[in-house]
């Protein structure tokens, strides 16, 4: 696997950060997008509780319905799946793709999301070797009809013990 450095230009004070060249190759299809919101860990459980259950509800109602919310003791993590096979084929496309990402969760009101950037050195995990060119999405955006596996049936998943049981 070979790295890339990664800068961004136009986020304004957007730290650089390392994705991986087969994310946008030609060959791999994109796999998902990812955000997180930081948990204080002073709140207490009807605090967290009220928390997560806005989230969820609101998420329902953003452009793009968010296909995973997993709700950690220290963190939120949001996840955005790609549908089909939706590629990028250059840098600068993926870079383009990345930014509208982060436009759309920038935009997000009353949570502070920030860019899970694993999201962009994990494996991709779907060839298009073998997937005909009519199901393969070129010109892919951050849009419901490239991202949202299921839309508005958001999977909430709870591996924080405080809220076991709780939803």
């Amino acid at each position: 696997m070979k790295s890339t450095p990664l800068y961004s230009i136009k986020h304004k004070r957007l730290k650089k950060f390392t994705m991986r060249k087969d994310h946008y190759d030609g060959q791999n299809a994109l796999n998902r997008f990812s955000a997180e919101v930081s948990l204080d860990n002073r709140l207490d459980t009807q605090s967290l509780n009220k928390m997560v259950n806005n989230l969820v509800w609101d998420s329902k109602k953003w452009m793009v319905s968010p296909d995973e919310i997993i709700i950690f003791t220290n963190r939120i993590e949001i996840h955005w799946y790609a549908k089909a096979f939706q590629m990028v084929v250059t840098q600068e496309q993926y870079l383009e793709l990345i930014q509208e990402f982060i436009s759309f969760i920038k935009n997000i009101q009353n949570f502070k999301l920030t860019f899970l950037e694993r999201c962009l050195i994990e494996d991709p995990n779907r060839l298009v070797w073998s997937a005909p060119n009519e199901v393969i999405q070129f010109n892919t955006s951050f849009c419901t009809s490239c991202f949202c596996l299921n839309e508005h049936e958001t999977r909430v998943l709870f591996l924080n013990e405080r809220l076991e049981g709780v939803a």
